[in-house]
């Protein structure tokens, strides 16, 4: 029911000709949606662990390598392929000013912080690519001003920073982004800005 290192694990379906006989293993999690427009954005996966091909066929046979969380039936593998995967990171703005929402945390529920992952609605057609630093901004509140003879005035109090992310892996519509710096937990209310 509940695998881990060194055990074996029977795959289906698996195309064994491509890759170099690694997998990582992955877990479907949850579809994400823009909060502002509801277009659907991607699909959110929980990494799991690694393994390596030990008997090709159908079912083929998996030995795990590592494992970060345990792997359940119906987590899915795929092949390693980290060429596409930028290693170095040069800090730098965006090349132009955008502003965007944070739509998932992370191996998190309702906050997170310093060296964590935030995944945005913000990717390349918006011009985000990796080592893009954004800052977090949190909107002020709205509160009642006391001074105020109206009982039910209203002052909203200003945007401010409370923390910096950098842009690690950026898809199509959508980009990963990691909390370099972080003065207050990070919420799904809060907000990434050019610098």
């Amino acid at each position: 029911m509940i695998n881990s290192i060194n055990d074996k694990l029977y795959v289906r379906k698996l195309d064994a000709s491509t890759g170099n006989g690694r997998y990582q293993i992955y877990r479907p999690d949850r579809p994400l949606f823009d909060p502002n427009t509801g277009e659907l954005l991607g699909y959110q996966a929980l990494y799991v662990g690694e393994s390596k091909l030990l008997l090709r066929g159908d079912p083929a046979s998996l030995r795990v390598t590592n494992s970060e969380r345990e792997i359940l039936r119906d987590d899915r593998v795929m092949p390693m392929d980290n060429t596409a995967f930028e290693r170095d990171f040069i800090p730098k703005p965006p090349s132009s000013e955008v502003s965007g929402e944070i739509v998932a945390l992370l191996d998190a529920i309702s906050q997170t912080g310093i060296y964590q992952t935030i995944a945005i609605n913000l990717g390349q057609r918006d011009g985000l690519e990796s080592g893009n630093v954004l800052r977090i901004r949190r909107s002020g509140d709205i509160i009642p001003d006391k001074a105020e003879p109206d009982p039910r005035f209203r002052v909203k109090l200003p945007d401010e920073q409370i923390g910096l992310a950098m842009v690690i892996r950026s898809f199509e519509k959508m980009s990963y982004a990691l909390i370099m710096e972080a003065d207050f937990p990070i919420t799904l209310r809060d907000y990434v800005a050019s610098p």
